[in-house]
């Protein structure tokens, strides 16, 4: 028998009896080697209180090109937001809309075919800036924003590159909740102790996992994050911000948030009473009529105030939630 065989045949060993000893302490058999024996570690330690009790996954897809050209704008078009409970261990909210780009109204053929959405769905999709107002109507109505909430990605690029570069487009600035976030990429590293960072897909075959639905698809990326950051939290991973938004950080505009500075931010969070959001949320009153309609007014109050430019389908989106309707392309679920 080769020393090769040998080697197999020992890894193999090794891995049936950390799957023994994972189901014998009630644990998650599945997962690669790596990733049972960091899971089994955290277990024998003392369970970790997680710093956030609520956490926000979003998987921006955007408009691109088979070879983008230098200095290419991408413009976001889908939309998508999952709301996790890491005290329960759960998906406890979802939303979802598309976006209608400005600068690039007609996707190519190899966007509609690398994201699966169709050119009809974006030119019935509200602007950006409306979406984006639903989107905060959407938090300001969730039970869950009575707490720090912090965002989370599968890398800095949702934030960092297409957010930012959206709210620059449309002249309106990053929303509070979006200025720190939790790179899922990096956390799973240093957490599972991984020679190298691992994509969405290679992240969930080292745990063992299935992707749901299409891949490049919004909505199912943002899911399949959400399940990834869901088994950190439940293999022992305190899960916290490490990326931020840094405008003089020329050319990728984000630094890295090293843990004082993490601490101290959620410390500063908890004193103020959540975030920017659920702050505003407090001093309106808890559960007042119909938030969606007073954040779909103050926008409707904005476009009146700043001329803005906006399309009859955005001022029809906007009028849907004013009234508490909800709005073309828009959802969410609970």
């Amino acid at each position: 028998m080769s020393s090769s065989a040998d080697n197999n045949s020992a890894e193999e060993r090794e891995l049936r009896q950390l799957r023994v000893a994972a189901s014998d302490a009630g644990l998650d058999c599945r997962g690669n080697a790596e990733i049972l024996r960091r899971r089994i570690r955290s277990y024998k330690q003392a369970r970790v209180e997680q710093a956030y009790r609520y956490l926000l996954v979003v998987d921006f897809e955007a408009t691109c090109e088979s070879q983008n050209p230098d200095n290419y704008q991408h413009e976001i078009i889908e939309f998508p937001l999952v709301l996790l409970d890491l005290h329960e261990g759960k998906v406890v909210d979802k939303f979802h809309t598309y976006c209608r780009p400005k600068l690039h109204p007609k996707l190519s053929e190899f966007c509609r075919q690398f994201t699966g959405i169709e050119q009809d769905v974006v030119d019935s999709a509200p602007s950006f800036p409306a979406a984006l107002a639903a989107v905060q109507a959407w938090l300001q109505h969730s039970d869950a924003l009575t707490e720090p909430l912090a965002l989370a990605a599968d890398c800095q690029a949702d934030v960092a590159t297409f957010l930012r570069l959206q709210c620059s487009l449309d002249g309106i600035p990053v929303p509070a909740w979006a200025h720190y976030w939790v790179n899922l990429r990096i956390t799973f590293q240093r957490h599972y102790a991984l020679e190298r960072k691992l994509n969405l897909s290679g992240m969930l075959a080292a745990l063992g996992l299935e992707f749901e639905g299409r891949p490049h698809c919004g909505l199912d990326d943002a899911v399949n994050v959400a399940k990834i950051a869901l088994q950190l939290a439940a293999d022992g991973c305190r899960l916290l911000v490490n990326q931020r938004l840094d405008q003089n950080k020329s050319p990728y505009y984000w630094r890295p948030v090293y843990k004082a500075e993490a601490e101290a931010k959620l410390r500063s969070d908890a004193a103020a009473g959540g975030t920017t959001t659920s702050r505003q949320r407090g001093r309106r009153g808890r559960r007042q009529a119909s938030p969606e309609a007073a954040a779909a007014e103050a926008r409707l109050d904005d476009i009146c105030d700043d001329e803005t430019e906006e399309s009859l389908s955005d001022l029809l989106y906007l009028v849907n939630l004013r009234n508490n309707r909800g709005g073309a392309g828009g959802s969410s679920t609970r």
